[in-house]
């Protein structure tokens, strides 16, 4: 029995591995606290009226999740080759495209979590 006929037999869930152990997990304290001393601050000091209190999350939100989600991104996009395990990652069943977009995903899943757990907290308020 080959590589191949065992994958397609019974699929690894990559997706919900990746999500488990992602790094934004690690970032998400410090999201956390930029998000509290910056946007939701800046919120609260705003009456509250939705449309007025929606000015925070395109003029500072935004901005703060962006740099932090652009180089999570680019730290787990080059995790194969900072721990030098290309050539045995090479010889897996799923073609590179599918490692990394799942692994990516999973970065994607908890920035947009935390960022809509923000923009709830922010109405909320």
């Amino acid at each position: 029995m080959t590589a191949v006929a065992l994958s397609r037999s019974r699929p690894v869930p990559v997706l919900r591995i990746e999500i488990r152990r992602s790094v934004v997990l690690w970032a998400v304290p410090l999201l956390l606290g930029l998000f509290y001393f910056d946007s939701f601050r800046t919120a609260a000091g705003f009456p509250p009226v939705w449309t007025v209190r929606s000015s925070v999350i395109t003029s500072h939100m935004i901005l703060d999740f962006g740099p932090f989600a652009a180089g999570l991104a680019a730290w787990v996009a080059s995790r194969e080759g900072r721990r030098k395990i290309g050539d045995l990652v090479a010889t897996t069943v799923r073609p590179a495209w599918a490692r990394q977009a799942s692994a990516l995903g999973a970065t994607l899943f908890w920035l947009l979590l935390a960022f809509l757990a923000g923009v709830a907290a922010i109405y909320i308020d």
